[in-house]
């Protein structure tokens, strides 16, 4: 199709629109050239060469002998990985199976563009191999795959005699390179020089049918890279001066290209993408991001590619500092302890009902006494700040007098489960060293409490009882020992998880306000009290005079399921998603509405498929996604469901809660960009002091804050992949170690797999999870 534009008497432009398989850029560029040379009148001498001519001398070239070596250099290459690489927030899908490419254009600043001359001149290289380098440096970064592949033009002219010839010689070939964290920008680079030689010298023998072994439909490079000389800005004639105005050229699919054009006088990089792929906004970070990644390496060459700078000014705030805005000051919290909060809740709703269980009830003012009778006891055995307390009782309203009674004499309450075999009840006891132990006279039966004191808070009570209501003297503060919760460990032993007072408070005060536990009746309690999960239903209302109704261990989700039905307005109800499918089975849809204001939904990851019944029976309850490994104090990330909007996959883990930082960071503690995997780091108040007894991990897994000012600050590593979305949610990907959750109990895979060999007839262990649906 060819149109010619009259502008003005004097100046006209030639609109040329050619089939893709009819000319590359550089024809663009010779066919203006020999428009020019007509109008002057300087006809060649000789007809240039035909592209039939041109296409038997491949065919030609291709069956030789010489090509040989050629060939074996294709053949040996490895890019199928290419076909599944994709860039952060790209379509999975798209709705429509077609390439719609899209440019988003910037010029590169005068100054950078100097640079880049200067740079390539004094690595001995070439600015088309520089900015290739960072483009296979970036995509590794933002992709975390080490052997990259780029598809880069080469235009099918090696030969003097080509240059000036019309047609498509141009094609992509693959440049490869493997990349690693310890490689040195200008290392890769060299490589790169060294790879871009060898594929130049052999682009003619290039064809997917070598690399792939296959003939089928042929496939395209998914990233691709242009570097583009336009070597002349206007040719004169006597008659008309020719300029080419702009050109675009497509010849091949692609998902992003990064394409330069060199001029006389600027450098202009063009960013062509398929926006069936990606949105605009999702070009423009990614440019935004090369031209950091760019001025590092020009300012840094022999640094490591792993420590370049990727994030803009812009970006890096936002993730670092505009994500993490999450200071807030809980006045009746701020310095205190949980025993101090609820004293002073006792006082303000002395004559609610703060416990159920069956047919007791304990209103606030009884169970306070009973606590602060306990408490009197407990501390004439020596309890005080920091003091660690077994508390092995069954769920019953003894066992939340057990925990108060703790708390209010200063001391740290060491949940051990009745359900627990007997050795992981005496590892506790003897790794924790406890001095003093709650229980129950028919649950000391085998324990190894021989150094310990042991207190049954049943048989014992007509003593404990003589002790004084009045509430205790301790000389607490919020840095002072909570609890501590005992985790799965990799090396085959549990641990100790220390949290303090801080982070509990922090918590349970942000809980109670997120949540508004007050403007229901209460909660159901119906899981251990060694699952940290337990914690929101457990003491939420009585930071706010609300009831905490204990239900019975002995039928357990039926149980639930009873006590629901007959349920109406809870504040919540804190659930794992494997038991919310089994309750969904449990109720009918007559069974579930207004029932509770909220199901919190903690301890594993949440698929929408759990949820979707529940969004569609029961369309006031709110649904909320709550993240936080026992290191953090429950909780210290939330989604809360959109009403009425249904999606599919993992349910984002959504942002941080009060005074809590969240970070997703590369191996070199460097912050990702945004959708792309790295391991989710935690900071804040809810941090646990570390693993009791176990120095050495707690230096690994807690580690200096870079990112604070603040002296002492420190970092909890997950071990958790995730993601930033670009609505600042986090999304969950999985696990970096072997640590798997089965309905929201944390099982490290070497703790059974050190069991299992320590019989004498295993040799070798691997232990594997396998997934089951929950009705089998």
């Amino acid at each position: 199709q060819i149109s010619l534009a009259i502008l003005s008497v004097s100046k006209y432009v030639l609109l040329l629109n050619l089939p893709s398989l009819y000319a590359d850029a550089t024809s663009l560029n010779n066919l203006v050239a020999e428009i020019s040379n007509a109008y002057a009148g300087n006809l060649p001498d000789e007809e240039p060469v035909q592209y039939i001519v041109f296409s038997d001398w491949q065919n030609e070239l291709l069956e030789s002998q010489e090509a040989e070596i050629g060939r074996e250099y294709w053949q040996q290459k490895d890019i199928t990985h290419i076909f599944d690489l994709k860039l952060p927030n790209e379509k999975l899908l798209s709705n429509k199976n077609r390439f719609e490419p899209q440019i988003f254009t910037h010029i590169i600043p005068n100054d950078l563009s100097i640079e880049i001359i200067r740079f390539a001149k004094k690595f001995n290289t070439t600015e088309s191999t520089l900015l290739l380098t960072c483009w296979q440096i970036l995509l590794w970064r933002l992709t975390n795959v080490s052997t990259m592949v780029v598809g880069t033009n080469c235009d099918g002219r090696p030969e003097e005699e080509l240059q000036e010839m019309l047609g498509l010689l141009a094609k992509y070939v693959p440049v490869i390179c493997h990349l690693e964290k310890t490689l040195k920008f200008n290392q890769v680079l060299q490589e790169i020089n060294c790879t871009y030689n060898q594929v130049y010298e052999w682009q003619d023998c290039f064809n997917w049918e070598l690399v792939l072994g296959t003939d089928t439909t042929v496939p395209f490079f998914p990233f691709c890279f242009d570097f583009i000389e336009q070597k002349f800005n206007s040719l004169v004639t006597n008659l008309v001066t020719f300029s080419l105005s702009l050109q675009y050229v497509c010849f091949d699919k692609f998902k992003v290209k990064l394409s330069f054009i060199r001029t006389d006088n600027s450098l202009c990089a063009e960013w062509h993408y398929d926006s069936e792929l990606f949105l605009s906004e999702d070009i423009e970070r990614l440019a935004e991001q090369f031209n950091t990644l760019l001025k590092s390496a020009i300012n840094n060459p022999y640094s490591l590619i792993s420590e370049l700078e990727i994030l803009s000014d812009v970006e890096r705030q936002q993730l670092l500092i505009g994500f993490n805005d999450t200071r807030t000051d809980f006045d009746f919290s701020r310095n205190r302890c949980f025993s101090q909060i609820f004293t002073e809740q006792v006082l303000r709703t002395p004559d609610n009902i703060a416990v159920a269980y069956e047919n007791q009830q304990f209103t606030y003012q009884e169970l306070n006494n009973r606590a602060n009778q306990l408490a009197h006891y407990l501390q004439k055995l020596g309890v005080k700040p920091d003091v660690m307390v077994g508390l092995c009782v069954e769920r019953s309203p003894l066992m939340l007098i057990g925990l108060l009674g703790i708390l209010k004499a200063g001391g740290a309450y060491v949940p051990i489960e009745p359900s627990y075999p007997l050795e992981r009840k005496n590892y506790i006891l003897k790794d924790s060293q406890m001095p003093v132990m709650l229980t129950q006279q028919h649950l000391i039966a085998d324990l190894d409490i021989n150094a310990i004191q042991v207190v049954c808070i049943d048989s014992d009570w007509p003593i404990i009882n003589q002790q004084k209501n009045e509430n205790p003297i301790t000389k607490i503060t919020e840095l002072n020992l909570a609890y501590v919760i005992y985790t799965s460990g990799s090396t085959g032993k549990p641990k100790g998880t220390l949290i303090p007072h801080q982070g509990l408070v922090n918590y349970l005060s942000w809980a109670t306000q997120a949540y508004a536990v007050e403007q229901g009746v209460g909660t159901l309690v119906h899981s251990p009290l060694s699952f940290d999960l337990t914690i929101t239903s457990l003491l939420s209302p009585l930071l706010v005079g609300r009831t905490v109704e204990l239900l019975s261990e002995k039928q357990g989700i039926e149980t639930l399921s009873q006590a629901l039905t007959k349920s109406s307005n809870l504040s919540l109800l804190k659930i794992t998603p494997a038991h919310l499918e089994l309750l969904k089975q449990q109720l009918s849809k007559e069974d579930i509405a207004n029932k509770t204001r909220a199901f919190i939904i903690g301890g594993e990851n949440l698929l929408a498929q759990s949820i979707t019944f529940w969004q569609d029976v029961a369309p006031n309850t709110i649904l909320v996604n709550e993240y936080g490994p026992t290191e953090t104090v429950v909780g210290c990330c939330v989604y809360q469901v959109p009403v009425g909007k249904h999606s599919s996959g993992s349910i984002p883990i959504g942002k941080p809660i009060a005074n809590t930082q969240l970070y997703i960071l590369d191996q070199c503690l460097q912050p990702v960009p945004m959708g792309v995997a790295g391991e989710l780091y935690i900071s804040g108040l809810g941090l646990a002091r570390g693993y009791l007894n176990q120095a050495d991990l707690t230096a690994l897994k807690f580690i200096p804050n870079p990112f604070s000012n603040k002296q002492g600050d420190r970092l909890y590593k997950t071990g958790d992949l995730a993601r930033f979305l670009l609505s600042g949610d986090i999304e969950y990907i999985g696990r970096i170690d072997n640590q798997i959750k089965i309905r929201g109990f944390r099982i490290e895979l070497g703790e059974i797999e050190a069991v299992i060999n320590q019989h004498p007839a295993v040799e070798e262990t691997v232990v594997i999870v396998s997934e089951e649906s929950v009705d089998s």
